[in-house]
């Protein structure tokens, strides 16, 4: 869906969001510079919002621009997501964060805040399933995405990924919910 995901070029993260303050794109940016500082890899920011503005005018104070776009609204963000190293999700907020979910369906691992109201925390199993970083810290942040940069690395959470969308798809669920209503009848 974009040149900069096409074989033989360097690791592309990816985010996608409605680009809210409270998504934290800012951080992102930050924690990407540090990234690039030592690792060769490419940033792709797909959605559109608010903090579009600031995080462009970012990207150009950093002189990232060459290493990081913002692309707008995209229809289907997941083919951005199966050829990409590792969605990055830095919210501070986030109620059950479906996009985590999402990039797993199709093997991309996710490097995610421990965004207050704890989806991220459950989506990933106290990051069992995804790597699970404190709110806030740009450091960790860059250092987990540095992580996804080795191969064995994104390619176990990719595995995992898939696992735990397993464990929550809509069969999965009715089972477990079948199973909880049977224990309160007996």
């Amino acid at each position: 869906p974009h040149p900069w995901l096409e074989e033989g070029q360097p690791p592309v993260f990816i985010h996608v969001s409605n680009l809210m303050p409270f998504k934290r794109v800012d951080l992102l940016i930050d924690a990407f510079a540090q990234v690039r500082r030592h690792h060769e890899s490419r940033l792709l920011v797909l959605g559109d919002g608010p903090a579009r503005p600031a995080a462009e005018a970012r990207i150009r104070a950093l002189g990232l621009q060459d290493s990081a776009q913002l692309l707008g609204w995209v229809d289907d963000p997941l083919p951005y997501a199966g050829h990409s190293r590792a969605l990055v999700h830095p919210s501070d907020e986030d109620g059950f964060a479906q996009v985590l979910t999402e990039a797993m369906s199709v093997g991309c691992p996710v490097v995610t805040a421990d965004s207050q109201g704890g989806g991220p925390r459950f989506v990933t199993d106290d990051g069992r399933y995804g790597l699970l970083v404190p709110r806030g810290d740009r450091d960790e942040l860059a250092a987990a995405m540095v992580s996804m940069l080795h191969d064995e690395v994104r390619e176990r959470y990719a595995r995992l990924g898939l696992r735990r969308v397993e464990d929550m798809s809509p069969l999965a669920s009715a089972t477990a919910l079948l199973d909880f209503v049977e224990t309160l009848a007996a």
